[in-house]
């Protein structure tokens, strides 16, 4: 769903934009042996424009507040996203989950060998589902979500302040 909104709606306003939908042609692994490949990664989202990239990977589960610094985040979904970002070559990724009241918008720095950041981050976004998509006003105001999401990612400047700002 996410991707169709983005393929047919974000993508037309932003310009000189590429979704592919599960990573689709662009699929890579993680590992190799002996000529194979191993741990093949496919985000659900891989968003190009021109030398940039962004690896969004959509969660259908709600966050909770809590669990120390993750706000909620699974080590598992972390752990994912740290490896798409690092395979792609994407300096940014997002974590996209639905619309819960009392989070915020969260980024996590992604460290290198001397713990400084690498300038590679992953932001935990959330776009809000529940509403009458049957409305042309409702339908605009996820469109923009998206959008800005993107912007945001891409380092465009239309996108709001946080992990598209400048390393």
């Amino acid at each position: 769903f996410v991707t169709a909104v983005l393929s047919r709606k974000v993508a037309p306003r932003i310009g000189d934009i590429h979704v592919y939908p599960q990573a689709a042609s662009k699929r890579r692994h993680l590992l190799e042996c002996k000529g194979s490949g191993v741990l093949r990664l496919q985000p659900d989202i891989l968003i190009e424009q021109g030398e940039r990239r962004l690896v969004m990977d959509t969660k259908w589960k709600l966050l909770a507040p809590g669990k120390r610094g993750r706000g909620g985040v699974a080590y598992g979904d972390l752990y994912q996203l740290y490896a798409y970002t690092r395979r792609f070559g994407s300096r940014r990724s997002v974590l996209l989950y639905p619309h819960a009241t009392g989070l915020d918008a969260r980024d996590f720095n992604v460290l290198d060998v001397t713990n400084a950041h690498s300038g590679e981050r992953i932001a935990v976004r959330q776009v809000r589902l529940n509403r009458n998509l049957y409305a042309e006003a409702e339908r605009e105001k996820l469109v923009s979500e998206l959008e800005s999401i993107v912007c945001e990612g891409l380092g465009l400047p239309n996108g709001p302040p946080g992990i598209g700002d400048a390393a």
